[in-house]
């Protein structure tokens, strides 16, 4: 098995810059590699400003009848797809293409404590779309033992309207252009691999600025199969002073977060590989507790 065909599915939705990859290795020239994934996600809690989860929100407006207002509680979930390829114009240059698609939903439900919900819907509303179409590349710098690469990654944004707040869309929003660039480091060794990754994600519009880190260890002791974990942490670059009270309807403008998972893969045809990946998130600021959950199928075409 070569390292080129492992790649990782780690999915955050208008947030993280993780996606099915093969971090730190150029493609040969001429060789395609490409993944298409499904998978779900799901999210029942959030954590606060003081990185405390929170399973609750308050609702003020009916005074009347609730003097001391009424707790709900809110759940994202999601369908998420997408296609993932790369494509080596030389040995040291590759083209990379990255599109997601997800159908994702919000539902809040008023509860009378903090175990049990009523099922009395206080809102709900939900979004199919793009969420970006990502074009890149990488430039591998040097090749020995281990192999170092910059890569440039833009995702342009399904829409293009100005900020957040005032989005047309009731639930989320069209997202913001985003130039994510950044240095990958890979180190092959016998039955099993490492890589990390660091890269800084400039966005526009209110979208502030973040600064990704991603390390994996993977494993192919098990003839025509692998394994791998991998952990990231997410943090942004801006302050959270004018931040507010989290929002669970609108894109995340900032958050924090340091999420892992696993991926176990096996070879299902010559050049073809199935996996199942599950990640979760388990600290984190102003920001969703996502679990997820996927599938993805990836196939190398040597000499295109």
């Amino acid at each position: 098995m070569k390292l080129t065909f492992i790649s990782a599915l780690v999915f955050c939705i208008f947030i993280l810059p993780n996606t099915a990859k093969s971090d730190g290795w150029t493609q040969p020239k001429g060789q395609l590699f490409a993944k298409v994934y499904a998978g779900t996600m799901l999210a029942s809690s959030y954590r606060n400003l003081d990185g405390e989860s929170a399973f609750y929100k308050l609702d003020t407006r009916d005074s009347i009848n609730y003097p001391n207002g009424r707790k709900y509680a809110t759940e994202l979930s999601g369908l998420l797809s997408g296609l993932y390829a790369e494509y080596g114009v030389s040995n040291d240059f590759t083209l990379l293409l990255d599109i997601p698609f997800g159908y994702f939903a919000l539902h809040e439900v008023y509860s009378t404590n903090q175990i049990v919900v009523d099922g009395e819907t206080k809102y709900e509303s939900s979004i199919t779309q793009f969420p970006y179409f990502g074009f890149g590349t990488r430039w591998k710098m040097s090749v020995g033992k281990s192999v170092t690469a910059l890569s440039l990654m833009m995702r342009i944004p399904p829409g293009f309207h100005n900020g957040v707040a005032n989005d047309p869309h009731e639930f989320l929003s069209d997202n913001a252009m985003q130039v994510l660039g950044g240095i990958e480091f890979g180190l092959p060794f016998k039955d099993g691999w490492m890589v990390s990754t660091l890269k800084y994600n400039y966005r526009f519009e209110d979208l502030q600025d973040e600064l990704a880190f991603h390390v994996e260890a993977g494993s192919q002791k098990i003839p025509n199969t692998f394994i791998k974990i991998y952990g990231d942490i997410l943090q942004s670059m801006g302050s959270f002073s004018n931040v507010g009270d989290f929002n669970p309807r609108r894109t995340i403008l900032q958050e924090n977060y340091i999420a892992a998972g696993a991926t176990f893969g096996v070879q299902v045809a010559e050049n073809w590989y199935l996996d199942v990946d599950y990640s979760a998130r388990f600290t984190g600021k102003n920001s969703w507790n996502i679990g997820t959950f996927a599938i993805g199928l990836s196939a190398t075409i040597p000499e295109l």
